[in-house]
Parts: structure tokens; sequence; C-alpha cells
């Protein structure tokens, strides 16, 4: 008896006898290596049966069939490791909420194609029929001539996450509401200290907001041209009353007083700390590309995108709107000067868009100055 097993003895042929050797340590070897490995797999599966969650494989089907599952299946599905191995009571994908289904089968057969990861949110509906939000995340398991062998991933209940974040998603917009309110209100009292220029802020921000649409910016900066075309005359709370509604013209002095105050308004808006370059846009405001431009005679690379828009947001309102001094001059007089000055004084692309929100998309503002006024007055 050699190595736990009988093997006869073979003096005769000493060759045979040194094959019978290696076969019978490769034998224990191998013993030893499948030893090893069993352990391995006991060791993953009862890992794997401890965490929070479903691990799987399946196959790539419409069912989702999988092939195994650990035992947190029971706690996210409410069905055991038996009834959704091989579908043999339910498929995974009847779990799925109908909704939510032929998105996440999507992105996941996107993930395969171009075989990388793939982390999917979706609902299920457990045993006892409550909706819960899942976190999947897994990859595909390819042959060596790269076809696709089946799916590995796990799958977790973030139900709890997702309230919370819904949560914070309702109180940002309810802070962002207040603080937008908190805006107007800012605006309100400036067209009660000038009503000549009532209702001036909130034009130039509606229409400054459909130009950074159209342009493409994105939502975050949109908000930040809302809330600058709002507040962006807030400096001329330093300018006096008699200036900003005399009905003639005005002498140089007064005209220096006016032009201070996008300076004032940067002053002013510099401490709160806003999520947007909000005093920065508000101080440009009066820039024009070429230089020529004040407070500070930037071009066009020194100037924020933002602050370009509503340049030519305000400029079309002044002039549509009346003044003191002036009768309205109409929308077709403001697009002329902007169509003159584009390239010039105007961002082109944003002087185009300005343009075709009026002329192509028939633009209107929704209060006219005339009719701000006699509100307030």
């Amino acid at each position: 008896m050699k190595g736990g097993s009988w093997i006869m003895q073979n003096d005769e042929n000493p060759a045979l006898q040194r094959r019978i050797d290696e076969l019978e340590k490769d034998a224990v070897e191998f013993r030893s290596i499948r030893n090893a490995l069993m352990e391995e797999q006991r060791f993953l599966t009862e890992l794997t049966n401890r965490l929070p969650g479903m691990a799987y494989t399946r196959h790539d089907n419409p069912n989702w069939t999988m092939d195994y599952v650990s035992r947190g299946c029971l706690a996210l599905t409410g069905y055991s490791v038996n009834d959704l191995t091989g579908n043999n009571k339910i498929s995974f994908a009847r779990l799925i909420a109908d909704t939510d289904l032929p998105q996440a089968r999507q992105e996941i057969q996107t993930a395969l194609q171009a075989k990388t990861d793939y982390r999917v949110h979706f609902r299920i509906h457990d045993r006892a029929g409550a909706e819960k939000w899942v976190w999947e995340q897994g990859q595909g398991v390819y042959s060596t001539n790269g076809e696709l062998i089946n799916l590995v991933g796990f799958i977790s209940d973030v139900t709890e996450d997702k309230k919370a974040d819904e949560k914070l998603q309702q109180s940002t917009e309810s802070l962002r509401k207040a603080f937008l309110g908190t805006v107007q209100a800012v605006s309100t009292a400036m067209e009660f200290r000038d009503p000549y220029t009532a209702g001036h802020e909130r034009r130039v921000s509606d229409l400054a907001v459909v130009i950074a649409t159209k342009l493409g910016l994105s939502p975050w900066q949109i908000e930040g041209v809302r809330v600058a075309g709002l507040i962006h005359d807030i400096g001329k709370i330093y300018v006096p009353i008699e200036i900003l509604s005399k009905p003639g013209r005005l002498n140089d002095v007064e005209m220096s007083l006016i032009r201070m105050h996008s300076q004032a308004g940067f002053e002013i808006l510099k401490g709160p700390e806003f999520p947007w370059p909000v005093a920065e846009i508000v101080v440009q405001h009066h820039e024009r590309i070429d230089g020529t431009g004040y407070p500070r005679g930037l071009q066009g690379e020194d100037m924020l995108m933002e602050a370009k828009i509503i340049s030519v947001a305000d400029v079309v309102e002044a002039m549509a709107s009346p003044r003191p001094y002036r009768p309205a001059l109409g929308i077709d007089m403001a697009l002329e000067e902007i169509i003159n000055k584009r390239g010039k004084q105007f961002d082109s692309p944003v002087a185009d868009i300005c343009i075709d929100v009026f002329r192509k998309n028939s633009f209107q503002f929704t209060d006219s100055g005339e009719t701000a006024r006699k509100r307030l007055l």
C-alpha cells in the first residue's frame, strides 16, 4: 500500500514503476488542489451569503435566468435560493417594475457590447408586493474567443438611500424657491424705487434664460443666468432717484454716476456665497467684446459667457421699453442694434440666437415696461 492506495510493485520494470510513482504523486497533488479549491469555494459562498444583498451568476436572456444566487435573495426579494435558481418558481425579470425593465436591459446590453461593467438602478416588487429600489452592478464573463458565457454581479437594496436622496432634493428645491423668491423680492423693491424700469430685470432674465438654453449652457449655468438677470441692476440703489427718473438728457457727471452701478452691484454681491459667479456677471453686463464697455474695458475672451448673454438681453429690453427721456423704440429697432453690432460689441453666437428667438421662435416679453410701470404707480 502506497500513498493511501494499493499499487503493485514492479521491480522488473523500473521505468514503469517510476511512471506509477509519478501518477500516484500527481493524484495526491490533485486531491490537495481540489480540497483547496473546495475550501475557497466554501469561503466565497459563505462570504457572499453574509453580504446584505444578492450575489448572482445568470444567463443573458429576457428572463434573467439565475444559475446561482446567494442567500441574501430572501431578504431582498422574499424568494429563496431554490425559488429563483433556474426560474424554479419565478424569474427575476418578473420582479422588476414594468416601467424600469426596458431601460435596465438597454443599459446592461450597452455595457456588454462594450465589454465594460454595468451599474443600473431600478425598482422591484418583492414577494409581498412591496416596492424597493435596487442597485445592480456586474459584468460579463467571456470565453477566450470573446463570446459571452454568463453574467456575474450583485444586487443591493438602496430604497432608504433613494428616499433620503428624494428628501434632499425636495429640501434643495424648497431652498432654491426661497432663494429665488428673495432675489425676486429685491428686484421688485428696486422697481418700486424706479417705476420707469419696472419689470426690466425680470424681462432681461427671461430673455437671457431662453438664449442660454438655446446656446446649450448647462442647467446649472442657466440657473445662474436667471439669478444674475434678476438683480443685474441692483447697483442702481446707489444712484440718486432724480437721475434715474430724469426726463432729459443726462450730463457727464450724471452719466458717470449711472455707470457706477455695475461696480456697485459687484460690491453688493461679492459678499454672499452664491453658487454661481453672480457678482462677476453683474459687473460685466455693460462690458463689450471689443473693449469699449465699462467699468473694466474687458474684451471678449475675458468676459463670462453669462455676462455676454445678459448684455445682449439688457440692450434689447431697454430699447424695446419706454424710459423717462424717450418712448419705447420697439423690438425691431432693438434687434437692428444687435445686428449692427454683432461681432463688434456683442458676441456673434449670442446675437444670432437672440435674433432667432424673436424672429423665428416668436419670443415676446410677457409684461411690457409700460404695463409694469402702471401696475406699480
